[in-house]
């Protein structure tokens, strides 16, 4: 979390003008600052949180793999799948995945992408993308995500 699946308490200057109560993830901060500017806000985050000098220094200390956290809505075309609605989700991220996976190929290192969160969520936790209290398992579309 905190690149492609932003998780409040990784990334407090992102949510630094609201407090948890008002913005405790990802999908109300782009509710509360509406489609453009949480898509400029977000992609200038992604674009600086990781970048191929992380990647060079992931290797430079001897590991062999990255894992790659992300969320169901940032994979492009997800909008147009009959079905599935991205809410205010608006930051696609898969430029970034591509851009990290040329780098980790180039630096010999290989790249666990990890489903962080699947359409409907897996449960109410922020790390999902979307706090809910309400959350329940019918909730989770199982079918879509896979």
């Amino acid at each position: 979390g905190g690149w492609l699946l932003l998780e409040r308490w990784q990334c407090d200057a992102l949510f630094a003008d609201f407090t948890a109560e008002e913005v405790p993830d990802e999908y109300s901060l782009s509710q509360r600052l509406g489609p453009a500017a949480a898509a400029e806000k977000i992609n200038a985050w992604r674009e600086s949180w990781i970048t191929r000098d992380d990647i060079v220094s992931i290797k430079a200390k001897g590991f062999n793999s990255v894992r790659v956290p992300f969320g169901w809505w940032t994979v492009d075309g997800v909008e147009d799948e009959p079905g599935i609605d991205t809410g205010l989700f608006v930051c696609r991220g898969m430029r970034h995945v591509d851009n990290l996976v040329a780098w980790a190929e180039e630096l010999g290192l290989s790249v666990v992408l990890d489903l962080h969160s699947g359409v409907g969520f897996q449960s109410g936790h922020h790390a999902t993308g979307r706090d809910n209290p309400s959350w329940k398992p019918s909730d989770w579309d199982t079918s879509a995500t896979v």
